[in-house]
């Protein structure tokens, strides 16, 4: 791709380079983890560059090193629907995901990158911006192994258990429409053995905080947390045979921060569309 479609916020690093040593650049599809997101490989010199984000993130974390220094391992391989970047750096293995239609950029950079021959003084370091601290950050989460970033504000805890976050999650769909009506306020109930050490802390916080607060942590979860709320909220959602769209924008709202794809929602409706299709067993 070309080095003027970058982020600004990647582009920017450059800016005092691009007439002075040759730029490559591809993008990555997903973040460095395999997860929802973004990400660019940018060759400078001698040097190649990783830009990686999750989903909903505003800053970029970074990889940066040499061939035969921080880099040992660095190669390209595909199957039949993607192109893959395998790279240890710093010690830490990486699979970078590409689409099939980026590959042959993708080979061109690694190649043109694997010639790179230091010409006379070093290449100098990209620029940096005034340090950044995202807001996933500032709420705890841990990012890969191995990135350099900048200096992290002091992590905040999650505020409540999985648990207790997927119960105050269940509490914010089903008072979407107005209030908790005494079917989803019982179903709720079944659904963590009337416990009160998850339903107290949980209802605590729903009456304290918004459904957005609540959500903004959904980052700290691992992929199969997220799923299983998700998974919960469309049930409680659909108590009453009705999926209102107030209902729906909350939803929403918690895959994209929690980075959750529609083909997963789609895939978690059907089953539950089966599961309370009850009336299949009274034929």
């Amino acid at each position: 791709m070309n080095i003027s479609f970058l982020p600004e916020k990647v582009k920017s690093e450059f800016l005092n380079l691009i007439d002075k040593i040759p730029l490559s650049a591809v993008r990555t599809n997903g973040n460095i983890s395999g997860e929802p997101g973004e990400g660019y490989i940018v060759a400078c010199g001698e040097r190649l560059f990783v830009y990686t984000r999750k989903a909903g993130e505003d800053a970029f974390l970074k990889l940066a090193g040499k061939l035969g220094v921080e880099i040992s391992k660095l190669e390209v391989r595909k199957d039949k629907f993607n192109s893959f970047l395998d790279i240890n750096m710093d010690g830490k293995p990486y699979s970078i995901k590409f689409s099939s239609a980026e590959m042959k950029d993708l080979e061109s950079l690694i190649e043109n990158f694997k010639n790179a021959k230091p010409a006379g003084p070093a290449v100098p370091e990209p620029e940096q911006p005034a340090p950044q601290v995202s807001e996933e950050r500032k709420a705890g989460i841990q990012m890969p192994s191995g990135i350099r970033e900048h200096p992290a504000a002091p992590a905040v805890k999650l505020p409540l258990t999985p648990m207790q976050f997927m119960a105050a999650a269940m509490m914010y769909v089903a008072s979407s429409d107005g209030s908790i009506d005494k079917d989803e306020d019982r179903y709720i109930m079944n659904v963590f053995g009337g416990s009160n050490d998850v339903l107290q802390p949980a209802l605590q916080y729903y009456k304290a905080h918004s459904a957005d607060q609540l959500f903004d942590f959904s980052p700290c979860l691992n992929e199969e947390q997220n799923l299983c709320i998700l998974a919960n909220m469309v049930e409680i959602a659909m108590r009453d045979e009705s999926y209102h769209r107030v209902e729906q924008v909350m939803i929403r709202n918690y895959m994209e921060k929690a980075g959750i794809s529609v083909d997963n929602l789609k895939a978690i409706s059907s089953v539950l569309l089966v599961k309370n299709n009850l009336s299949v067993l009274m034929q």
